[in-house]
């Protein structure tokens, strides 16, 4: 992070509405909730619990993930703005409901403002502590009978959707004998890698974490390659499912896919490579568009839908993607600025 990061500044360029601090010497958090919008309703967004080298990298964090977090709820018409919780994790949590009690009294403070939920680094079973101190939280451990309570399992259906619409408007064809190369695989990764192979897809999955990826990999009968060498292996559809950033002007070139479409947050590294992606003739599904089934899933909760309902408004996925795409076929734009203009409008 450059040292003349300005918080003002990147709150008038993202067009941010609130940014708030917290710090407890007691417990060790030190916590940025960023609101983004509540245009549409409530902003909604999960808790992400991970080190950070400097504060300011955490509240950059927050901040490009919150927005995200508003355009991901617009494009698929839910009822809520945007926003993300970064908590920058200490050495040693020495007591972790403490550490989440006083979290949850953060998130009290806004009064239903922000409702948050789990992310990378939290667990259900923290968000079950929050719970104890404020409504205004997603993603715990239901009793009652659900289709799920991990997010993740959505969030892999979803870009399942978002993965074959793309196939079928681009290369004609079902996801039968399409070649996808999985760059994660965690809970995501991990569920997608299983659905598509039960469409009859040919996987290739790669994680930082070797024996992961091995274990996934003997699990459904699939390939497996070393994380650095993923980006670089011929396939139809790359789907980056780990962390962001990871398409960059050091690797496009190296990209052997056809299309880019994943669960990862912010995979560009800078949104413009999308118009550089398409002079390579590389369809991207923006990541907002394709990852939204998670967050289908904590905000039908948050309304006590059915499981029937919640799992047709994650299908609906397929056609929004096919819709997209021909848009930005019939007036020549990449697929991110169409995405963008629809989220853009429906956020008012």
């Amino acid at each position: 992070m450059e040292k003349d990061f300005s918080i003002a500044d990147s709150m008038t360029e993202k067009g941010f509405g609130d940014i708030h601090l917290y710090h407890c010497k007691e417990t060790g958090l030190m916590a940025i909730i960023a609101i983004h919008s509540t245009h549409r309703g409530p902003a909604i967004g999960g808790c992400r619990c991970l080190p950070y080298a400097h504060v300011n990298d955490a509240i950059s964090d927050a901040m490009q993930l919150g927005r995200a977090m508003s355009y991901k709820a617009a494009i698929h018409e839910l009822p809520h703005g945007g926003g993300k919780a970064v908590l920058i994790r200490p050495d040693n949590i020495a007591d972790r409901r403490a550490y989440f009690h006083r979290f949850a009294e953060c998130v009290a403070q806004l009064n239903g403002r922000y409702i948050t939920s789990v992310d990378s680094g939290t667990s259900t079973d923290d968000m079950n502590i929050v719970l104890e101190s404020t409504p205004h939280v997603l993603g715990y451990n239901r009793e009652e009978a659900h289709y799920s309570n991990d997010p993740s399992i959505l969030t892999a259906r979803g870009v399942k959707h978002a993965i074959a619409a793309a196939v079928e408007h681009q290369l004609q064809r079902s996801l039968e004998g399409i070649r996808v190369a999985i760059q994660g695989t965690g809970h995501v990764g991990g569920e997608l890698c299983r659905l598509l192979v039960e469409a009859g897809a040919t996987v290739t999955v790669a994680d930082i974490d070797r024996a992961r990826a091995e274990q996934i990999a003997q699990t459904h009968g699939v390939n497996v390659v070393d994380n650095e060498v993923i980006l670089h292996t011929a396939c139809d559809v790359l789907a980056p499912c780990a962390l962001g950033g990871i398409i960059n002007p050091d690797n496009l070139s190296q990209l052997q896919c056809q299309i880019i479409c994943g669960a990862a947050n912010n995979q560009l590294s800078d949104n413009r490579l999308d118009q550089e992606l398409a002079k390579r003739n590389i369809v991207y599904i923006p990541d907002y568009l394709a990852n939204g089934g998670g967050l289908i899933f904590v905000a039908s909760n948050h309304i006590n839908d059915s499981d029937v309902v919640m799992l047709d408004k994650v299908d609906a996925m397929y056609p929004r993607v096919q819709h997209i795409l021909e848009q930005a076929t019939a007036q020549g734009i990449t697929p991110l600025t169409a995405c963008n203009a629809i989220a853009e409008a429906n956020m008012g």
